[in-house]
């Protein structure tokens, strides 16, 4: 994906222009072109219409990122940090081009994405960071956004924004029609909103190879693209600019499969199994505001509490988007554990070494019972709810 404002540049009003200045078209290009030098002064050259070279993409790049981290916080996680690097280098070891150096930053966004910057700069969002579990499913979206840098997709779409300001100037200048001109614009607008159908095709298929080519399990694109197919229907904000700047998702899958198929690979070993239920968060009211975790046919948990974070439903939610993002991940029941917090009389739920909840005094106040039984009593629920869906399947 490419962040939908990782080129900022001056707008021009073009029908304030063509309303003060009743210029001869020739002078007026001469006009723009002082503009697009002065807009462009560490190109100097029209890179438009020439290949950019590595040094002046990465710093391209670079003030894309300046601009980017002063709007979004970056999210200091080393532990998260080495491991995507880890996970990357497989992949960068068996990539085409040499001439980039690859960085990865971790953003504190909730939504699931992660963007690419022309030069090498890759961002990968908390709330695809707490999604996925395996490090195959990490690889294979780091796999296609470097895709995109490998096979310069970013470039591509600065190519052709630029060459669509300058073909507005154009018209204007020799039809002094300033509709026209705006109707290009919004044209050179939407050039700037993705990568488009093909790129991000193109990069889901050399994602692949590269995966391949490493020795990682490719199938794990296809457990990544279960993972936002299912949780769709229930967090639709989580995904919300993803399926704006992607294909549909299911017919990303299908393309996945057929290409799988091409080279006999089994898409559907390895691919992992996929919990016919998931918790659901609902309101109710119980001589209080309460939220409760469902199955779709029965509660299981009650939260009475806020926390310092949300509100009660609110905190209703984040737990079930936490554990339904681990159900598909081969949870096992010795997995799901509570520990005593560092707070005192507070302790935590984990599952897969990862804090789900802090069950507090004031969880269990309305229960008469103590926050260690709680905690427990909600570690055996689940454990029962993933043990009935095993039987219930065979497995």
């Amino acid at each position: 994906m490419l962040l939908k404002q990782n080129i900022h540049m001056e707008k021009l009003n073009l029908k304030t222009l063509s309303q003060n200045f009743n210029f001869q078209p020739t002078i007026y290009i001469s006009i723009f072109f002082l503009i697009f030098l002065f807009l462009f002064p560490s190109l100097n050259k029209l890179s438009a219409f020439v290949n950019i070279s590595p040094e002046e993409e990465k710093e391209m790049g670079q003030k894309i990122c300046e601009e980017l981290e002063k709007t979004y916080k970056v999210w200091d996680n080393e532990i998260e940090k080495k491991r995507i690097y880890s996970v990357a280098e497989k992949i960068i070891n068996v990539t085409e081009r040499k001439d980039v150096e690859y960085t990865f930053k971790l953003l504190d966004i909730p939504e699931v994405n992660a963007i690419s910057i022309p030069g090498g700069f890759i961002y990968v969002f908390k709330g695809l960071i707490e999604l996925i579990d395996s490090d195959d499913e990490l690889a294979a979206v780091l796999a296609h956004e470097i895709a995109h840098i490998e096979r310069k997709h970013g470039i591509t779409i600065y190519k052709k924004s630029t060459k669509a300001m300058f073909y507005n100037m154009i018209l204007l200048a020799l039809t002094k029609n300033e509709y026209i001109a705006l109707a290009a614009d919004m044209i050179s607008t939407a050039l700037l909103q993705g990568f488009g159908r093909e790129a991000e095709l193109e990069a889901d298929y050399f994602a692949l190879h590269y995966l391949i080519k490493a020795n990682i399990n490719p199938v794990a694109m296809l457990s990544f693209f279960d993972q936002l197919k299912r949780i769709s229907s229930h967090y639709p904000d989580l995904l919300k600019d993803y399926f704006q700047e992607h294909p549909p998702i299911s017919e990303r899958i299908k393309i996945v499969e057929n290409h799988l198929k091409s080279k006999n690979i089994d898409f559907t070993k390895g691919r992992g199994y996929r919990f016919s239920k998931e918790l659901i968060p609902r309101k109710a009211f119980n001589g209080r505001n309460v939220g409760i975790v469902t199955d779709g046919e029965k509660v299981l948990i009650t939260f009475y509490d806020s926390n310092k974070h949300f509100s009660v439903f609110e905190r209703t939610k984040e737990f079930c988007k936490k554990v339904n993002s681990l159900l598909n991940t081969n949870i096992k029941n010795y997995e799901i554990k509570v520990l005593p917090s560092t707070s005192e009389n507070e302790w935590n739920l984990i599952i897969k070494n990862k804090i789900v909840e802090t069950i507090t005094q004031k969880d269990s106040e309305p229960l008469n019972t103590s926050p260690s039984k709680l905690a427990n009593l909600w570690k055996e629920t689940l454990q029962k709810f993933l043990w009935d869906e095993f039987i219930k399947e065979g497995i």
